[in-house]
């Protein structure tokens, strides 16, 4: 496989700053059909053999202009005000709930359409109906069905590790 003359030759390509997909299509180019390496096979070796790494070459990246570039200093240090934030319009609070709202199951199964509310009411399949309000965009219940089956999720706490540890001590003396 990689015998002294391949990894000399291998150095060579390396030094002259071939990539390993250059070096692997180098090698498979000069015409012995037992060895055609990878680009990974190159690496491999280029590593094994302790070849220095190379900084990947930059492609046409972006780069700020110098104008550009003080631009960014003079407001970063406050030599010149900041645009004004967005304001972001403010939401209309939410309708009040009715916590006396029952929804009425005028609708069957078999008659359920599109536009329809498809929050189930009773308890048995054989007799279930369904809200049959409008339901709102995107969501398959009315307002009033979404506020019941809709629950806000309550605010996530940190646990302390303290807490955890106790609480497993609790379980190891049961």
């Amino acid at each position: 496989m990689w015998d002294e003359a391949r990894s000399d030759q291998l150095k060579q390509y390396w030094g002259k700053g071939m990539s390993s997909g250059q070096i692997a299509r180098a090698f498979a180019a000069d015409g012995d059909p037992a060895f055609r390496p990878t680009r990974n096979a190159v690496i491999g070796r280029a590593h094994r053999m302790g070849l220095v790494g190379r900084a990947p070459k930059r492609k046409g990246g972006r780069t700020m202009s110098k104008a550009q570039h003080s631009a960014v200093r003079r407001v970063l240090t406050g030599q010149e005000p900041r645009p004004p934030a967005i304001e972001k319009a403010p939401v209309p609070p939410p309708a009040p709930f009715r916590s006396d709202y029952r929804p009425v199951g005028r609708i069957t199964f078999s008659d359920l359409e599109s536009h329809h509310c498809r929050y189930p009411v009773g308890d048995d399949p054989a007799t279930m109906m369904f809200c049959g309000e409008r339901k709102q965009p995107g969501i398959s219940y009315c307002a009033d069905c979404a506020r019941v089956a809709h629950v806000a999720p309550k605010p996530k706490t940190e646990v302390k590790p303290f807490a955890v540890l106790r609480n497993f001590e609790m379980f190891e003396r049961a």
